[in-house]
């Protein structure tokens, strides 16, 4: 398979971009495991919840798969998402979740790292 071509990648379109719960199961073995940035693990069903409950707060979410590298059983993909969040409560923020890579953002000011 090539890039683009791999199960990877079919997830981030499918899943992400087609909104398709469903293929959480059919691209995951029964005993997938999500792990978080924040150390959380999640299984096919826990992933399928956070999908379901990401997709509503960010309905025209898309991922913009940038490059695929694969090894013999290993696939690392570089992705951008980008989104209108939707999620809040009579007109307030109700929650904020926020992971980026700080480092790169200060090399991308100028600052030292």
């Amino acid at each position: 398979m090539g890039p683009k071509q791999n199960v990877a990648c079919e997830w981030f379109e499918t899943v992400w971009n087609k909104h398709d719960s469903r293929a959480i199961h059919r691209l995951a073995t029964p005993d997938m495991v999500s792990h978080g940035p924040d150390g959380s693990h999640r299984s096919p069903a826990d992933f399928e919840t956070f999908h379901r409950a990401l997709v509503a707060a960010i309905p025209d979410m898309h991922v913009d798969v940038r490059h695929c590298a694969e090894g013999r059983d290993m696939v690392a993909v570089q992705w951008v998402a980008r989104g209108t969040h939707t999620g809040v409560a009579d007109g307030k923020c109700a929650e904020g979740w926020d992971d980026y890579d700080a480092a790169e953002l200060m090399r991308q000011l100028g600052a030292a790292v």
